[in-house]
């Protein structure tokens, strides 16, 4: 396949006119390579590689947290439809058996060339701290438990890839020694001070979610801790 006049992505982040060559999925140097010479003009539009969304808890009517394969699906295609072809479906804070069937459903979603790719679940929620609860439902906000994780994990067949831990709850520190190797451990919807937040990253935790959202000014050595676990670990390790 070639791809004609698209406004190619460069690595400086610029875009640049130009003609791509595809053969067997992947870029060629030039069209001597391709056998497949079937042309598309992208004249007016960007061409660039497929977006990765790792926090999003639904789209077009449809949430991950229904509990629904085919309303899943649906979110899935919407996805793809708008660039997003590495996806992670977010769930909320909700009661046990609620988010065991939510992880269920993931296993259970039949996805075909219409849809993002799901490459793994984002747990946000329920270990978060009730002082920064934000949209979720207080009731169910629990503290980080170790076996609580393992059943959702189980159900999900081990697709659980980033979970949020406030880690200046309860029973923190422990949860992320225990899957700091498995999962990303993002510190968000927390209260915690520098020091919390330090003690939580040499544990393992090397991730913040919604960073800068309703901080408190003490909060500010998140910032810190982000850039400095940034420089010396990837957040996808695996």
């Amino acid at each position: 396949m070639i791809i004609r006049n698209g406004n190619v992505f460069q690595e400086d982040g610029s875009y640049r006119k130009m003609d791509l060559y595809v053969e067997n999925g992947r870029i060629v140097s030039d069209g001597t390579e391709v056998s497949d010479k079937e042309e598309v003009d992208a004249s007016g539009l960007k061409v660039l590689p497929g977006l990765v969304d790792i926090h999003s808890h639904g789209a077009v009517g449809h949430d991950f947290s229904d509990a629904d394969a085919s309303g899943l699906k649906k979110i899935l295609q919407y996805e793809k439809s708008q660039g997003v072809t590495s996806y992670c479906p977010t769930s909320m804070t909700l009661p046990m058996d609620q988010l065991i069937r939510i992880f269920a459903s993931a296993a259970e979603v039949e996805q075909d060339e219409s849809c993002a790719r799901i490459v793994g679940l984002n747990m946000e929620g329920p270990f978060l701290d009730p002082a920064k609860k934000g949209a979720h439902d207080e009731r169910y906000i629990r503290n980080p438990d170790i076996e609580f994780f393992r059943e959702c994990q189980n159900v999900s067949g081990g697709k659980i890839k980033i979970v949020t831990v406030a880690p200046n709850m309860k029973g923190a520190e422990a949860f992320i020694r225990e899957f700091k190797d498995e999962v990303v451990i993002s510190v968000g919807h927390t209260g915690a001070d520098y020091d919390c937040a330090a003690r939580a990253m040499q544990e393992g935790a090397h991730h913040v979610t919604h960073l800068y959202n309703a901080m408190n000014r003490w909060d500010t050595g998140l910032l810190e801790l982000s850039a400095r676990q940034q420089m010396i670990r990837s957040v996808w390790q695996s």
